[in-house]
């Protein structure tokens, strides 16, 4: 089975020999932590310096959020659209679709602005009322987005100007997903907070952390807590850190124009994404299509199904992978950085040949269709 989706992004490295070495050394030695923040405030701006640890990756932009409180004295948060930090419930407070945040109360004062508009921005920011605006520079959930390429550099430059915390949420695109360390630093933009993922640890240990600078930590008046790791996960990522050096990158980016290639040849739907981190906007086949309609299910339900339908025809070829949380019409790709070039051609095979196969797609909608009918008409 080729897993597409590297332990939910997070074994960046897979079954890495070092990695688990570095393990089993942090069992018998402990590792100090001050090494973990070094190595992370030697790969991120110098105003980053300051590192907290948390239990998780979500618990990252609780406490991000939490910081933010702390050192602006202000109680209220942007997010974006389609937007998906986690689901503490401060994270759920911030997720960029009701139907997802159901049926938790969100804490009060947050405020969803469309991804990549800079103008709505603008307004809201310039109220001065905002402790933080969290931004994804990739939503991976909604579909592997990006913004406009200055959007980010923008909202920093607006979140300074009125006194507003810019949270850069990058636990999906960070430690060379993308081809660079961190997005953010990739386009030139340094933000207030960076969040950082179970990626750090390779999958192996549950960990989150975030960056900041020491004045917004001095802001806080003592009200911001430092964070506990364990040994165990200071001594992986360490190892983690010196693993994705340049030449790794060097190797995602090539990657990435190859998978590139491959996806958008098997003509499947419209390809998003670079590196090791893609999206594919899913496009149902338009033969023997309308047919659909016989079997009582409109065509915006069959084209629903389709992401589905496509997850499990991949499984069944091998292949691990999945849609997006906001949006099931587009398949989810994210390989380890260290994949071979050979299982990304089969996998791209596996992809156009399943794409050929719209015939045997109308079959699955009826299935489906007759199994949602029956499950109606069964007795309660």
């Amino acid at each position: 089975m080729i897993d597409l989706l590297s332990g939910a992004r997070s074994a960046i490295l897979g079954d890495h020999p070092e990695v688990r070495a570095a393990a089993e050394k942090a069992l018998r030695a402990r590792s100090a932590p001050a090494a973990l923040s070094d190595a992370l405030a030697q790969r991120l701006a110098p105003e980053l310096s300051r590192v907290s640890f948390t239990s998780s990756e979500e618990t990252a932009i609780d406490g991000a959020l939490k910081l933010a409180f702390a050192a602006t004295r202000r109680a209220s948060v942007l997010y974006c659209e389609k937007s998906h930090h986690g689901t503490t419930l401060g994270a759920l407070s911030i997720m960029g679709a009701e139907s997802l945040r159901a049926p938790y109360p969100a804490i009060q004062g947050t405020e969803m602005l469309p991804f990549g508009d800079r103008d709505a921005a603008e307004r809201k920011l310039a109220t001065r009322k905002y402790a933080a605006f969290v931004v994804e520079p990739i939503q991976w959930e909604a579909g592997v987005r990006s913004a406009p390429a200055t959007y980010l550099a923008e909202l920093a430059a607006l979140c300074k100007k009125h006194g507003t915390l810019l949270i850069c949420d990058e636990r999906k695109t960070s430690i060379g997903r993308t081809g660079a360390l961190f997005v953010h630093a990739s386009l030139n933009v340094a933000p207030d907070i960076v969040c950082h993922s179970n990626a750090l640890t390779n999958g192996l240990v549950p960990f989150g952390a975030f960056s900041t600078s020491a004045d917004w930590e001095r802001r806080t008046h003592g009200r911001h807590e430092e964070g506990e790791v364990n040994a165990l996960a200071v001594a992986v990522a360490c190892r983690v850190l010196e693993l994705v050096d340049e030449d790794l990158l060097t190797r995602v980016r090539s990657a990435g124009e190859r998978i590139e290639r491959s996806l958008k040849a098997s003509g499947i739907g419209e390809v998003r994404g670079k590196g090791m981190l893609w999206g594919i906007a899913l496009t149902p086949p338009a033969k023997g299509f309308a047919r659909l309609l016989s079997f009582g299910l409109p065509n915006a339900v069959a084209g629903r199904l389709y992401g589905r339908w496509i997850v499990e025809r991949l499984r069944e070829k091998g292949c691990a992978t999945r849609t997006a949380a906001h949006d099931p019409n587009v398949l989810l790709v994210a390989p380890q950085l260290l994949s071979e070039p050979e299982e990304l051609d089969r996998f791209a095979r596996a992809l156009a040949e399943i794409a050929a196969e719209g015939e045997r797609f109308v079959k699955f909608v009826r299935d489906e269709g007759t199994r949602l009918v029956r499950s109606f008409r069964a007795p309660a």
